[in-house]
């Protein structure tokens, strides 16, 4: 469903693994985001924020670890 919408507006989605998604979330953070797993999956918006962040780190052959 989202990746329908992505690509609706010609924006091509690398694929995020379930652990990948896991890891994104729970590792390291270079930020002050206070944004939670469980409040991710509960706002559609900010699961293609997420899933877009990192596709585009995918793109650029970064590997998605804690």
């Amino acid at each position: 469903m989202l990746e329908r919408g992505l690509l609706s507006i010609n924006y091509l989605v690398k694929d995020v693994s379930a652990q990948e998604f896991y890891d994104f979330m729970t590792g390291e953070k270079f930020s002050e985001d206070k944004t939670t797993i469980d409040g991710v999956l509960r706002n559609k918006y900010l699961m293609i924020h997420e899933l877009v962040e990192i596709s585009e780190l995918k793109k650029r052959v970064r590997t998605i670890n804690k």
